[in-house]
């Protein structure tokens, strides 16, 4: 349990700072604003969507991991970025309701398929 918890955050935390990190530090212009909003609107939900499922199974012991997600995003937003704006803490909640709603769903059709 320990270990699928520790690897979770890991990829997550490796996930949301290295992709900025590269958008950064590799593209630029026009081509960077791009890059950034494909990672706001489609792959950090995916993100979302996939660590909601991971927590699924046991979210009363792991509902911290789409949690923990969201806080990453902002983290990594604010370090690479340089921007606090106030409006990436709502997207950050979004991600955020988007894992745990994921959860709470995959969850319920798991007991559902059990019985």
């Amino acid at each position: 349990m320990k270990i699928k918890i520790f690897v979770s955050l890991f990829i997550s935390a490796a996930v949301m700072f290295l992709s900025q990190f590269l958008t950064v530090s590799f593209i630029g212009g026009n081509d960077g604003l791009g890059v950034t909003l494909l990672l706001f609107f489609v792959i950090y939900p995916v993100v979302s969507i996939v660590f909601g499922i991971i927590s699924a199974k046991e979210f009363k012991k792991l509902w911290f991991i789409p949690v923990a997600n969201g806080v990453f995003y902002l983290a990594s937003v604010w370090t690479f970025l340089d921007l606090f704006e106030p409006a990436f803490i709502l997207y950050a909640i979004v991600y955020i309701a988007i894992g745990l709603i994921t959860s709470l769903i995959s969850n319920a059709i798991a007991k559902s398929k059990a019985k």
